[in-house]
């Protein structure tokens, strides 16, 4: 599996890849249809040109390759938050709210721009890189974001419990999609310098679910980091 990621850091610490590259998704230095399986977990919310990214990755999937998405959703409750806390907020008052609520420290937390992320919006720039939707999910968070603040915690469940039922699926908390490559795209040449941040060998015990699940096909990894899905917390 090749973990793909700006954090040097991050990919030297994710164990599971055997093949690491610092890059960019925007001009991905990799090879046209060179994998069966590209994931995106908890990075489309931070792509500033998501467009150019999906083209990318449509690039480097083979024909009647996968994409799985996995990203919060922009109508979630907890996205709203995360834009009003930062519009209103101190960017130190919000790394210790993302200390309390995620146990992240402030190098862990990313800009955000949510320029990708409903269902509607995922449909049509995947649509038109030749990505057509097979399956979609819309989840709820594991926990509440205050989970540390019990009487607002409590409101976030009931909220939660709500966007479980049909009317309302459509404001949960992450959206989980798979997309296949169902027509060609125009290709871009990959530029032809690689750059390997480190590599390690896979354990049994480390394997990533994707690759059990595709265990005769190549696969990339974008996002390396831990994630969760307390998704204000990822804003800086």
């Amino acid at each position: 599996m090749v973990g793909v990621d700006l954090d040097p850091a991050a990919l030297r610490r994710n164990r599971a890849l055997s093949l690491s590259v610092c890059s960019s998704l925007d001009r991905l230095p990799i090879s046209d249809e060179s994998f069966d399986l590209v994931t995106c977990n908890m990075v489309v919310e931070h792509l500033e040109n998501p467009s150019t990214a999906f083209q990318e990755l449509a690039r480097v999937l083979r024909p009647n390759g996968l994409l799985i998405v996995h990203t919060p959703n922009v109508l979630n409750y907890a996205v709203w938050g995360a834009r009003g806390l930062k519009a209103l907020l101190p960017r130190r008052v919000i790394l210790t709210l993302v200390r309390w609520s995620d146990t992240r420290e402030a190098e862990e937390v990313f800009p955000t721009f949510y320029r990708a992320n409903s269902l509607k919006k995922l449909r049509h720039l995947l649509g038109e890189m030749g990505l057509a939707e097979e399956a979609c999910h819309m989840l709820v968070g594991p926990q509440p974001v205050c989970s540390f603040f019990a009487p607002v915690a409590l409101v976030e469940l009931l909220v939660m419990r709500a966007t479980m039922l049909a009317p309302l699926r459509h404001f949960a908390t992450a959206i989980l999609g798979v997309y296949r490559k169902s027509r060609p795209v125009d290709q871009l040449r990959a530029p032809e310098r690689v750059i390997l941040t480190g590599r390690t060998d896979r354990s049994k015990d480390q394997k990533s679910r994707f690759s059990d699940l595709f265990p005769s096909s190549r696969s990339l990894s974008s996002g390396t980091r831990r994630r969760s899905h307390a998704d204000w917390g990822r804003d800086s």
